[in-house]
């Protein structure tokens, strides 16, 4: 199956194992799960108003090219601190101690804290909380340089940077134990 992007992507998806049958989606190449979205055929509509927000904004946040993830964090004004000055992340909303969401480029990250509506309990008493394996994938141009940066700034790392066929990655640690991992492709 030959995708949008060529060859090359190809030959770069096939070498970091990443499956051939998903669409992309503007701007995030290696997007997993619009397949999945649209085999669903859950429809979306468009919320039209948001409190504290014009309509155009949501309806933006919303869209197609934009991707939304939650992290369960314990602390939304010292998750929104750490995005935004350690990652580049703009503020779009913040509602601590409750919810806040951030930006950077086509990622809406959702930082919902114990006292959100994503934060109550299931119905078997279980809680959402922060941490896990699951986590946001950045792409960086200069990985050392990043990692030095950083440490510098006193970010905690997981693990020391891993290269593989496909590039090279490293952890980092949100306040609330949530994992963010820092990518540069092989080049080549």
């Amino acid at each position: 199956m030959e995708t949008r992007h060529g060859p090359a992507k190809r030959a770069a998806r096939e070498m970091m194992g990443v499956s051939l049958g998903v669409a992309d989606v503007e701007g995030f190449p290696f997007f997993p799960f619009s397949d999945t979205f649209r085999m669903m055929e859950l429809p979306i509509t468009p919320t039209a108003t948001h409190p504290g927000r014009a309509g155009r904004a949501m309806e933006e946040e919303m869209s197609e090219t934009t991707v939304n993830v939650r992290y369960m964090v314990d602390d939304v004004d010292a998750a929104i601190t750490w995005y935004t000055s350690h990652l580049g992340f703009s503020v779009l909303s913040n509602h601590a101690p409750a919810f806040a969401d951030v930006r950077r480029g086509a990622l809406r990250l959702l930082l919902s804290g114990p006292t959100s509506s994503a934060g109550r309990a299931m119905p078997d008493g279980e809680r959402p909380r922060s941490g896990g394996w699951n986590r946001i994938h950045l792409i960086v141009d200069d990985l050392p340089a990043e990692v030095a940066r950083l440490r510098a700034a006193g970010v905690q790392f997981r693990n020391e940077i891993v290269t593989g066929p496909g590039g090279s990655q490293i952890l980092l640690i949100d306040p609330s134990g949530n994992f963010v991992e820092l990518f540069q492709p092989a080049r080549g």
